[in-house]
């Protein structure tokens, strides 16, 4: 009824099934963690993982910036809020002469200037800082006045308004030499502003048999001329000026010094020559 095994089958019978279906149960000991463990580790690498990587990018991001900002200069052009805040103008220039040219256009409230002012540096100074208020400014160019005498030419490296000080900074590459003449041009432009304004150059209306019709006029009083044109606009600052003013041909153009010339332009418009103004006593 009963069968017997050998001894080797027995031993065959009893441990396959161990080695074959539990082969964790003969395993050695190991120094694996605790599995209920391993996603806790896992989640804490990832984040590591991710901050790192934010880091990098966040770096190289800040230096791509960086190297954008200084390809547009934008980082010379904020130089000013480290400089010396002049609530005046420095006594390191002062002019002598203005060339002003203004074009007007009353019924478009807008004026487009160009300007040479011919300054005498007294000291070494790598700025040149003028009065300006509500004016855009195009250009900016620095000469010696006499090349024969100042052969060297100054480069405008940068220039910024600085509207809470009604300035415009004027920033050179090497510095000005001192008791030297030099030619400051500038390009601007500017809006008219309101009769209620009267600041400036601004707009009135007057009548002439019935009809009514645009003009501007100017108030330069006591701090008004920066409103026009950059200008050293101080009392201590004295200088000539020679004005011309180039408007449409049924305007006429007035000047507190006489007209000189008349002259039509090539594009169609009048340009008025002042006589040179005196220079105002202290």
């Amino acid at each position: 009824m009963y069968s017997r095994k050998s001894s080797s089958s027995l031993s065959s019978a009893l441990y396959e099934p161990v080695y074959n279906e539990h082969p964790a149960a003969v395993a050695a000991p190991s120094d694996e963690a605790d599995p209920s463990e391993r996603p806790l580790a896992y989640i804490r690498t990832q984040r590591k993982f991710c901050a790192l990587t934010f880091v990098v990018l966040m770096v190289f991001l800040f230096i791509i910036i960086i190297t954008t900002l200084l390809y547009m200069g934008v980082l010379l052009r904020l130089q000013h809020f480290t400089l010396k805040p002049w609530r005046r103008l420095p006594t390191t220039s002062r002019p002598l002469h203005y060339d002003l040219q203004l074009e007007i256009r009353p019924s478009e409230l807008l004026f487009i200037g160009h300007e040479e002012i011919e300054i005498l540096s007294t000291s070494r100074s790598q700025y040149i800082v003028l009065n300006s208020c509500g004016l855009e400014v195009k250009r900016v160019q620095v000469d010696p006045a006499d090349p024969y005498s100042t052969p060297d030419t100054p480069e405008v490296q940068y220039f910024t308004l600085i509207p809470e000080n009604e300035q415009l900074l004027i920033k050179l590459r090497t510095s000005l030499r001192r008791n030297a003449r030099y030619r400051v041009i500038v390009d601007f432009w500017g809006k008219i502003s309101t009769l209620e304004q009267g600041k400036g150059l601004f707009q009135d209306q007057f009548k002439v048999n019935g009809r009514v019709s645009d003009m501007a006029l100017t108030q330069f009083q006591p701090s008004y001329a920066r409103r026009t044109f950059p200008c050293y606009d101080e009392p201590g600052f004295k200088s000539t000026f020679n004005v011309s003013v180039v408007n449409e041909y049924f305007y006429t153009a007035l000047s507190n010094m006489p007209a000189v010339e008349r002259a039509p332009t090539e594009t169609g418009l009048v340009q008025t020559t002042f006589s040179q103004t005196p220079l105002i006593p202290v």
